[in-house]
């Protein structure tokens, strides 16, 4: 039952993936499947006040960031999404003249698809997005 359960798991996952399953029982070349894509806005705005005194210009710049911008208009865009980690799918569990074999659940869902995980600078599990304000003064 545990060794069905495996390769439902493992069959699952091989399906959820255009490249392995059109590949299904030959080696994967190296590189041939991404992570999904990540798109991360982030804005700027400056402003400049000026003024002189004794003839000689001073400037103080104003100054805002937003660190992805996109993930402030809306929760779901700007998600930086990876794949767990780089260990493949499979892990040996035996080394004997049979290898056993496992699926590592690192990887892979309950439900056989690949674990996509998201992360920001701040190794948190979701991307958020981050503001500051800053203040300059050029003479």
């Amino acid at each position: 039952a545990e060794q069905a359960a495996q390769w439902a798991r493992l069959d699952a996952f091989i399906s959820s993936i255009d490249y392995l399953d059109e590949n299904r029982g030959a080696y994967a070349e190296r590189n041939a499947v991404r992570g999904p894509w990540n798109h991360v806005v982030d804005l700027k705005v400056l402003q400049d006040f000026s003024f002189n005194v004794k003839d000689k210009k001073h400037t103080f710049q104003i100054s805002a960031d937003i660190f992805n911008f996109t993930n402030l208009i809306n929760k779901d865009w700007g998600q930086r999404k990876f794949i767990a980690s780089n260990v493949s799918p499979l892990q040996t569990v035996s080394t004997g003249d049979t290898p056993v074999f496992t699926i590592n659940d690192g990887d892979v869902n309950t439900d056989g698809t690949p674990n996509i995980e998201q992360l920001d600078d701040f190794g948190l599990q979701s991307s958020r997005w981050q503001a500051q304000v800053g203040l300059r003064y050029i003479f």
